[in-house]
């Protein structure tokens, strides 16, 4: 994937995400496989786990973090590793 190619991506994945819940299959850093269920959409996200305002950390424009609903906290990947997107 090009550099372009990246940055539509992620606009696109988080779009999706803002929208509602999103099934991503992506590759761990350890090799393995997973499936997660996520979301960027507020009113699927409890109100004291909700961001209460930009991170210190500077965020890789290659990384994106979401809220996993089956397990209820923040989780991130890699653009670069996710496999399929399925939105509902």
């Amino acid at each position: 994937m090009n550099e372009n190619e990246k940055i539509k991506f992620r606009k696109d994945l988080k779009e999706f995400l803002h929208d509602g819940v999103v099934n991503v299959c992506f590759e761990k850093k350890d090799g393995t496989e997973r499936i997660m269920n996520c979301t960027l959409a507020s009113e699927f996200i409890p109100k004291d786990m909700t961001p209460k305002g930009l991170s210190v950390k500077a965020r890789s424009k290659d990384v994106l973090a979401v809220f996993d609903t089956d397990n209820n906290g923040w989780r991130s990947f890699l653009l670069e590793n996710v496999k399929y997107v399925k939105t509902t």
